[in-house]
Formats: structure tokens, C-alpha cells, sequence
């Protein structure tokens, strides 16, 4: 439509569905209603199935980053939004990147993983220098958690240009109590479901609560779990984990299911467990709040307030926690933020009319 702005967002899209790439998704059919919206993911390598807002530049590394570039200097756009996990991974690609992108666009930049503080102090000077110069050149930083927030001050990003924002959007529909008929197999009458998310890789600790249910003759009577991988996998990990859910009674895993099959899972779980051995804000621990389920997560980073904790890497204190959440329903609740999507939209507008800040 003339006259309205041109946003691109780099980051991942699903297929699969899951993390980053499901907010990419929600952020761009938000923002499609007041803005002109492209979305560049730097890791496929083909349009093939994509929506016509999409634009493959895969497969990630230089040719993704020339390709990404090249497709903002030919669009006329007034705002680009970045989407990044690592950041010291991203550190040198990002700049260049940068470097590579017009100079009029507002350029603003969302730190999805909660790795990022002790990866960036335990990172060389070097690294630490080429980051923090990195993070000074956009307009704004979105940090997911207070504890990015304040490592970007220490950065030397000013105050004015971070917003510490959950990067979770609500889905448009909240999912019903009806699944798809491939997910029905984890409902079992009489038994409580437990639903636990990520990638199929040992940080993410489903080996933890296979170990709770392993140790615990109550939690095993009366607990249905799905584990739903997604994207990346260990394969000697996977193998494991389908090696001890052979053992137990009620434990399915999954991989890529969609974001709505995902949905209808959550909406009809009793409790959603993060057992990672590190984090961010993370989305699905958003999303089983968005359908007020209880959330049981470790403390390896500061959790939403209303989460039931245990301790990292501790199958007891889970099973502690597990009992907790299934026994009182008022244990484990998240509060939503019902303000976020608004909070979104404000930002992009601050971004795109406020001054530029002096770099």
C-alpha cells in the first residue's frame, strides 16, 4: 500500500516451528497490518512452500549475509530488524552485514538467547570489543530479559535505545481442546500431561525429566509427557532419550510438529517443564502462559515470575516440583503480559518516527 513503511525482518521462519522462528512469524503478521513487511531467513535455501513475504538467503555464512544485504539495498526499506541467538557468533557476520546495509534504514536488533551474558564475559577482549562496538551501531536493542538489558548498558548501548521485551506474540487462535489426530496418542485417561520443548540437544535437559519419572513410581502412574524436538539434533542424544522413553510408560516424543499442532498440545496439557541447563526468555514457557498452564522450569536463569523452579540438572527437585504444580493448581501460573503486542507495535513506531540517536 503507497505511503506505508517498509519493514524487512532477518531471522529464521518455520518450517519447523519453534523459538525464534515462530516469533519472526507472529512479528510479521502483526506488523503486516500497519506496515510493508519482507521477511529474509539467512538459513533456507529455497522459497519452495514459503509465503510470498519470505525470501530464502540460506544457507547461513557469507553468501547468506551478501544475499541479505543485497535484497534491503534493492527494497527501499525504512526500518531492518535482526534476529539473533549467539551473539558472539553473530559478532563478525554483523558486522559486515551492517556495514553492507543503506545507510537510511533504521536498524534495530532483538538478543534472543539468555547465553548471551555469560558468553559475552567469558569471551576474549577482542570478541568482547567487536560485539559491544556491533551492539552501539543500532538504533535499538531489544533484550528478552532485564539481565540483557543491563550487560547492553554495560556495552555501551544508551538506555533510551533498549526495550526489554518478551519475544513472544500471542497466536491469533489459542488452539482447543480437539487435537490433530497424529498427537491424540498422549492422552490417556486418568493420567496428567506433561509437555517439554526444544531442540534435540542435551542443554535442553529431557534427559533430566526422564530421570524425574525414572525415580518417581508416582509420577510414572500418573503422568502422560510429550517431548517435542525441533530443529537441531544430537543424534547420540535423541538416541538416548528414545532409549530410556521405551522404558516408561507414557512418553512419547515428537519431532517438528507445527506451531498449531504444538498449540493444540499445550492447550490441552496439564503443566509445561523447561529443564534447561541454559536459556533465554524463552517462548514456549510464554506460550503455556498465554494458555494458563503452570510451568515448571530450572533456575539456570531468572524465570518469569509464577514459575515453579528446581534446581538445574536436579531430577529430585523436579520430581518436588512436578508434585507441587500437579497437587495446586494455583502453583506454577505465569502472569501474562496482555499489553505486549501493543508494546510491539509502540516500539516500531518510536523507531521509525523518533530521532536518530548519535552513534
Amino acid at each position: 500500500m503507497k505511503g506505508r513503511s517498509k519493514l524487512v525482518l532477518i531471522g529464521p521462519y518455520p518450517p519447523p516451528a519453534g523459538g525464534i522462528s515462530v516469533h519472526v512469524q507472529r512479528l510479521a503478521s502483526l506488523l503486516d497490518a500497519e506496515y510493508d513487511v519482507r521477511v529474509l531467513d539467512p538459513y533456507r535455501r529455497s522459497a519452495s512452500g514459503m509465503e510470498p513475504l519470505v525470501t530464502a538467503c540460506g544457507p547461513p555464512g557469507p553468501g547468506s549475509i551478501v544475499r541479505a544485504a543485497s535484497a534491503v539495498r534493492g527494497a527501499a526499506v525504512d526500518l531492518v530488524h535482526i534476529h539473533v541467538s549467539s551473539m558472539n557468533r553473530f559478532a563478525y557476520g554483523g558486522h559486515v552485514l551492517v556495514k553492507l546495509l543503506p545507510k537510511a534504514p533504521r536498524k534495530m536488533l532483538t538478543i534472543h538467547s539468555g547465553s548471551f551474558v555469560p558468553d559475552y564475559r567469558a569471551a576474549n577482549g577482542v570478541t568482547r570489543a567487536v560485539v559491544a562496538g556491533l551492539l552501539r551501531s543500532f538504533d535499538f536493542v531489544i533484550a528478552v530479559s532485564p539481565e540483557i538489558g543491563v550487560q547492553l548498558e554495560k556495552c555501551g548501548v544508551q538506555a533510551g535505545a533498549i526495550s526489554v521485551l518478551p519475544a513472544f506474540i500471542p497466536p491469533v487462535s489459542s488452539g482447543t481442546a480437539q487435537m490433530p489426530a497424529c498427537l491424540s496418542s498422549v492422552r490417556t485417561a486418568g493420567r496428567k500431561l506433561l509437555v517439554s520443548s526444544g531442540y534435540g540437544i542435551r542443554d535442553y535437559g529431557f534427559d533430566v525429566i526422564l530421570n524425574a519419572l525414572s525415580r518417581s513410581e508416582e509420577l510414572q502412574a500418573g503422568c502422560s509427557v510429550a517431548i517435542c524436538l525441533y530443529n537441531t539434533y544430537d543424534d547420540d542424544y535423541v538416541g538416548e532419550l528414545e532409549d530410556v522413553a521405551s522404558r516408561l510408560p507414557g512418553v512419547t516424543i515428537f519431532r517438528d510438529l507445527s506451531a498449531a499442532e504444538f498449540g493444540s498440545l499445550l492447550a490441552v496439557a496439564d503443566a509445561y517443564v523447561r529443564a534447561t541447563n541454559r536459556d533465554g526468555d524463552a517462548v514456549a514457557i510464554r506460550e503455556a502462559a498465554h494458555y494458563g498452564k503452570p510451568v515448571v522450569a530450572s533456575d539456570c536463569v531468572v524465570r518469569p515470575d509464577g514459575c515453579r523452579l528446581f534446581r538445574t540438572g536436579a531430577p529430585e527437585s523436579l520430581a518436588e516440583a512436578l508434585r507441587a504444580v500437579l497437587s495446586d493448581a494455583r502453583v506454577g501460573i505465569v502472569a501474562t503480559d496482555g499489553k505486549v503486542t501493543d508494546r510491539y507495535i509502540d516500539l516500531y513506531r518510536r523507531c521509525l518516527d523518533g530521532p536518530r540517536r548519535q552513534m
